[in-house]
């Protein structure tokens, strides 16, 4: 039996961290829009995606993604770091060019001691 896809959000200022666990599709990727245009960002300068629970993206998940960047990047000017991603979600971030939208990380704590406080 797989894994129901789910986006949980959290903050906790000057992060934001997005979960995503499930195979990560349409509908993850609607989950996740969502998240992204409700989450609450006062305090928040960092975001921080965290892939551990999700093993593979497909393009309709990776466009919901890039549209998620563009909303914290583009209107809120706050800096993206992905991390804890599977060697298949990886060589898609590569593929791409997702990897040129935020800094990659093998754990949040890495991505936190980059982007500092």
């Amino acid at each position: 039996m797989s894994k129901t896809p789910e986006c949980n959000v959290k903050a906790d200022p000057p992060w934001l961290m997005i979960s995503i666990s499930g195979y990560f599709s349409d509908i993850l990727g609607k989950k996740l829009t969502e998240a992204a245009r409700e989450a609450p960002l006062d305090g928040v300068r960092f975001v921080i995606f965290d892939f551990s629970d999700c093993p593979v993206v497909n393009s309709t998940g990776l466009a919901a993604l890039i549209c998620a960047c563009e909303v914290f990047q583009d209107e809120h000017h706050l800096e993206v770091g992905f991390c804890r991603m599977s060697n298949l979600l990886l060589e898609a971030f590569q593929i791409s060019g997702m990897n040129q939208v935020g800094a990659l990380f093998a754990t949040v704590e890495e991505a936190k001691v980059f982007f500092g406080s």
